[in-house]
């Protein structure tokens, strides 16, 4: 019998039962044939996970300028 693609929907829910279940990135990925990136943005969007992988990115100079002037500041 033929595997049936999963839609993306059911793509996300996998991945997060799988990651609920202590699954690391490279066995999930291993299990659904998913990319580390698309595992990381599903991770992202339903587990609230930053890129930074806990550590507070800085901004440069002039990012952070940009970003106060488009405060108002």
């Amino acid at each position: 019998m033929e595997d049936i693609p999963l839609t993306r929907d059911e793509e996300e829910k996998k991945v997060c039962e799988l990651y609920r279940k202590g699954k690391s990135v490279r066995e999930i990925s291993k299990a659904l044939h998913m990319s580390f990136s698309d595992i990381g943005a599903i991770k992202r969007k339903y587990f609230d996970i930053g890129e930074s992988r806990g550590k507070e990115t800085k901004l440069s100079k002039r990012s952070q300028a940009l970003k106060l002037f488009q405060e108002g500041k």
